[in-house]
């Protein structure tokens, strides 16, 4: 029986849930990378299944991607702005970004996943979408696939790291 045909997508919505507070309560960003393995093998059983496409015009699939590389381009802003912020703000107020990062356990790398992941999600990379109106390419399911998971690791790990600044900072 194919997986993709029940709600077991519930699983990774809550799971997701799961590590983003666990990761809070036990201090560690050990979460976030369970999470990243766990889209991954989510995605990759998708890509790799024979069903998983059935139903699925090639247009559909192409728009379905299209939605989340525009939605996850909502972190280029955000990034901007902080960047801007942050070289156009005075050492001290540098330092005491660098200061929280460090204090909520966030590394420059961890820092700047989310926006390596929304830039990868949003290359444009031209494909033949499909060989007729019902068949879709292995390079569109590639694009689904690419887009899919870097959509859910961006903010998976924005919001990782959201959590664990405002755990630091509205702590005791």
């Amino acid at each position: 029986m194919n997986v993709f045909h029940r709600p077991l997508n519930l699983l990774v919505y809550t799971g997701a849930a799961v590590l983003w507070v666990a990761a809070v309560i036990l201090d560690t960003n050990w979460t976030a990378a369970v999470a990243v393995v766990g889209f991954l093998g989510w995605d990759l059983a998708f890509l790799l299944s024979r069903d998983a496409y059935m139903g699925r015009d090639p247009a559909n699939l192409v728009a379905q991607a299209h939605h989340a590389r525009e939605h996850v381009s909502y972190f280029l802003p955000f990034y901007g702005v902080l960047f801007g912020y942050l070289f156009a703000s005075g050492p001290e107020s540098r330092q005491a970004f660098v200061d929280l990062l460090a204090r909520a356990g966030i590394s420059g790398t961890l820092l700047l996943l989310p926006i390596l992941f929304a830039s990868t999600a949003i290359l444009f990379i031209p494909i033949q979408i499909s060989t007729d109106a019902n068949t879709t390419t292995r390079s569109a399911k590639a694009l689904f696939f690419v887009t899919s998971f870097c959509q859910k690791c961006a903010i998976f790990l924005f919001v990782h790291a959201a959590l664990r600044l405002f755990a630091v900072t509205a702590g005791p």
